[in-house]
């Protein structure tokens, strides 16, 4: 059986993740790629009040080990511009 994926973008994957994040006080962010941080803190990163908790996070990752994205589902990446 071929299962067609379906394609989620890159923010409400973002909206998701921050969803399930926030009982636990936390929020994953976006660095800007014209940041001076892009380096130190990746493209994503998880804060908890205003400390970065883990750099260089994996939306992806984080995402399916919430469970906010399930097995058919991708993220729509060339829809967004983005990269990981």
């Amino acid at each position: 059986m071929n299962e067609q994926k379906v394609f989620v973008s890159e923010r409400a994957t973002l909206q998701r993740v921050n969803r399930a994040l926030a009982h636990e006080g936390k929020s994953m962010k976006i660095c800007r790629e014209n940041s001076r941080w892009l380096n130190d803190l990746g493209r994503y990163y998880i804060v908890s009040e205003f400390e970065a908790v883990e750099q260089h996070a994996n939306l992806e990752g984080w995402a399916r080990d919430l469970g906010v994205l399930k097995p058919f589902e991708e993220i729509d990446t060339e829809k967004a511009g983005a990269t990981e």
